[in-house]
This record gives C-alpha cells, structure tokens and sequence, in this order.
C-alpha cells in the first residue's frame, strides 16, 4: 500500500486547518487594511514577461490579472 494518499490528505488536512486559523484571527480584527495596488501592478509586470519568455500561457494569465 501506497503512503502516497495519506501523505497528502494530512498536508491537505493541515493547509485547510491553517486557512481556518488565518480567517478567524482576521475576521477577529475587524480592520480592513487599504488595497495597495502598486503590488498587483509589479506581480503582473514579474509574470507577464516570464509568462512570454518561458512560453507558458499560465504565467501570461496570472500576468494579465
């Protein structure tokens, strides 16, 4: 028998609990940090051209959003 699936239930397990963590603390605050734009702008201009060069249409996606 294989412990790949019981590998990566426990990691699935564990991410999904983690999510759980972060979501409770921050509903907790109740604040709402301001959106920086200037992040989205410099993942777009880091993925677009690494999406071109690699000829990869995901990174292009991840790119253009």
């Amino acid at each position: 028998m294989s412990t790949f699936p019981i590998i990566a239930i426990s990691i699935a397990l564990i991410i999904v609990a983690l999510l759980v963590v972060f979501f409770v603390v921050y509903k907790r605050r109740g604040e709402m940090p301001p959106t920086d734009y200037r992040v989205f702008f410099i993942l777009g201009i880091t993925w677009l051209p690494l999406g071109i060069a690699t000829d990869n249409p995901g990174f292009w996606g991840m790119g253009a959003v």
